[in-house]
């Protein structure tokens, strides 16, 4: 029996790949043609995700609970568990550069060493390891590699590892210029043009730009909507400029 049919459905999905990333001179990412995307041998079985935000603590002496002020969000974080191993007579999905190093170095420490030098370490002209996008499915996450924790448990007789898990923690990334392009694009300052989602009413989708769901009056004006709390999914609505009160 293959690792793959071990691995269950999540072992028939594409394979996960891992491409670098690198900067122009204004400080924007595009995938690196020059460097082939990292495939892994075996998708993981499961991933994990984490949001975060920082908070200043501005508790007074002798309060009965914390008083936080709301400093800046720290991105998100994704963790995979990863499967090196060069015992198995089959790998799931298309035979990619790894999977033919594990075949024949017939160890995996050569191969985990790829990746962190890829991934991990300092690049001589960037003077900082590379930026990553990580595909998996209808998933793409942007950032970099945080953490990388290898676990090796088989060797061979002359002792090389023959199997290993790594566990790799990715940060999300993304460059001012395309924060302060989201922050744009959200100003109640311009007008925008929104699509009805179905899950969305008007007071929602004016909470989104204007931060401020009450002003669904005022924007089914603007649009001549006499029937504004049963919006049709896919019709198209402006929201025009309006001045806080």
């Amino acid at each position: 029996m293959a690792i793959s049919d071990l691995l269950g459905d999540m072992a028939n999905l594409a394979k996960l790949e891992i491409v670098a990333q690198k900067k122009d001179k204004e400080g924007k990412l595009s995938d690196d043609s020059a460097v082939a995307p990292f495939v892994v041998l075996y998708n993981p079985q499961s991933y994990s995700e984490e949001y975060k935000n920082s908070y200043e603590d501005h508790t007074p002496s002798g309060a009965s609970d914390k008083v936080l002020k709301f400093k800046q969000a720290e991105g998100q974080s994704i963790t995979f568990e990863l499967l090196w191993d060069a015992t198995a007579t089959s790998f799931s999905g298309p035979e990619g550069e790894e999977i033919a190093r594990v075949k024949k170095d017939k160890r995996v420490d050569t191969s985990i060493k790829e990746f962190l030098n890829r991934f991990y370490y300092v690049k001589g002209e960037a003077h900082e390891p590379s930026f990553l996008k990580v595909h998996w499915g209808d998933k793409t996450f942007q950032g970099v590699l945080e953490t990388a924790q290898v676990t090796y448990s088989l060797f061979n007789l002359q002792g090389y590892p023959i199997r290993a898990k790594m566990n790799v923690k990715f940060t999300s990334h993304e460059s001012l210029q395309a924060q302060a392009a989201a922050v744009r694009r959200n100003s109640p300052d311009l007008t925008h043009v929104r699509t009805v989602e179905s899950h969305k009413s008007l007071g929602l989708m004016c909470h989104d730009i204007y931060q401020n769901d009450k002003l669904y009056l005022e924007v089914a004006a603007a649009n001549q909507l006499n029937h504004f709390r049963k919006l049709k999914q896919g019709t198209s609505l402006i929201f025009p400029p309006i001045e806080k009160q």
